[in-house]
């Protein structure tokens, strides 16, 4: 039998972490048995969008003095919404400030930057009122489309700097299935606009490895949240929660199916560090 690969554990330390100074979240992070950290760029994140290429570098020393590894940048600003807008100066500025971001990802040594398209990633009010004031008036066959073009103009600059587009699936109202995600990545046809997958977004429209499934290859970073450390049974046991669950005994050989072996990335908060080691083992491990 084939043994599962080993993936490696990463978190969104500014997720995780909130506004504790950069050294800190980097000591919690390996404490809590990380083995790389992934990034956020722009609004809360330790990464500010117009920070030096020289910052960069320093900052990515510090990462690796503390014995992790970069595994991503998390685009985490407005502009991702602009990628969509009907008013071409908008996107065209929305364009910029990725290209902006993919230089500052170069500079800090990862290949990959993940970019949410759609809503901005604040809280689930500001994303609605997003979407509400952009969804009237934009019908959704005309936002795929807009996407599309967005996407068309940042491959290039991502293959400029050898970094990858990872475009990430939400419950908001866009890219809901597989098929549409895969049409999307299949139209831009560049190796360097692939898929980050949310599981824990991904689960409220199907089961986490038919995600898996229907994007294959297409897929260079996966994420989740709280949700999917909560046992599933213990969620059917109370429906009344509303919350979502991945079963990982089926997700695991969907991962070796697809040949997966980029890191698990964690998104959600960690207030037990000391404990969080071994919730993050049993879903990884048979």
């Amino acid at each position: 039998m084939a043994t599962e690969p080993d993936w490696t554990k990463s978190v969104n330390i500014d997720a995780a972490f909130g506004a504790a100074p950069l050294q800190d979240k980097l000591k919690q992070a390996r404490a809590a048995g990380f083995d790389e950290v992934e990034l956020t760029i722009g609004d809360g994140g330790c990464v500010a969008m117009d920070i030096a290429e020289s910052a960069c570098v320093d900052l990515a020393k510090q990462v690796q003095s503390a014995g992790l590894a970069i595994s991503g940048l998390c685009l985490n600003e407005p502009c991702a919404s602009g990628l969509v807008s009907t008013v071409a100066e908008d996107r065209e500025a929305a364009i910029e400030r990725v290209t902006a971001a993919l230089d500052r990802a170069a500079s800090l040594g990862t290949d990959v930057l993940v970019l949410g398209l759609g809503a901005t990633d604040g809280s689930q009010a500001d994303q609605r009122a997003v979407i509400e004031s952009a969804g009237i008036t934009t019908p959704y066959d005309d936002t795929c489309a807009l996407a599309l073009d967005s996407l068309l103009s940042l491959r290039f600059e991502a293959e400029a700097r050898a970094v990858h587009l990872a475009c990430r699936n939400n419950v908001y109202r866009f890219l809901l299935s597989p098929g549409e995600m895969r049409d999307l990545i299949d139209c831009v046809n560049s190796p360097w606009c692939r898929v980050c997958l949310d599981l824990t977004a991904g689960v409220h429209y199907g089961e986490a490895e038919h995600w898996l499934r229907g994007l294959g290859h297409r897929i260079v970073r996966i994420r989740f949240g709280e949700p999917t450390l909560i046992p599933r049974v213990q969620i059917q046991g109370n429906p009344s929660t509303g919350a979502t669950a991945v079963d990982w005994p089926s997700v695991r050989p969907a991962l070796n199916e697809i040949a997966y072996t980029g890191p698990l990335t964690y998104c959600g908060r960690i207030d037990d560090v000391s404990g969080f080691a071994s919730r993050f083992e049993l879903i990884v491990s048979d």
